[in-house]
């Protein structure tokens, strides 16, 4: 996956504006981690509100809420849950995605899932863009 440098800089080739810039590689950080894009495809499973046991169960496999996961034991499980609620349900939450109320933990997202869609379309857009100059360069290279 490119660099959110070598993003900025394709982007500009294409004579985008920095915003388009901003969002494509945005969206690229957030769905570059593996734990966000299941939480993601696992909210989709869940009615709103989703507690943050409930969205745990899902992500880690396990069906049975606090029991040990297939992958790994309680611990594994513990560390998964501290990890979204300090680290990945913020981050998804500071970029509109979703509502995250880390008091009552408590996910909200279907009234984001239209941001979450733009923000997808921008980056298919702005990658087609790229690829596109990407294509252009050997004939501008060849016709100097």
């Amino acid at each position: 996956m490119p660099t959110a440098t070598e993003l900025r800089g394709e982007i500009a080739m294409t004579g985008r504006t920095r915003d388009d810039a901003e969002r494509v590689t945005e969206t690229s950080d957030l769905l570059s981690h593996p734990l966000r894009r299941r939480v993601l495809l696992e909210l989709s499973n869940h009615d709103n509100p989703v507690r943050l046991d409930a969205l745990l169960d899902g992500v880690t496999g396990s069906e049975t809420p606090g029991a040990a996961t297939e992958r790994g034991s309680l611990a594994d499980s513990d560390a998964v849950k501290s990890e979204l609620h300090h680290v990945h349900l913020p981050k998804l939450a500071a970029a509109g995605w979703i509502e995250y109320d880390p008091e009552n933990q408590t996910i909200r997202y279907k009234s984001r899932i239209e941001t979450i869609r733009s923000a997808l379309r921008t980056t298919v857009d702005e990658l087609d863009r790229i690829r596109a100059a990407y294509d252009e360069r050997p004939q501008r290279l060849d016709s100097r």
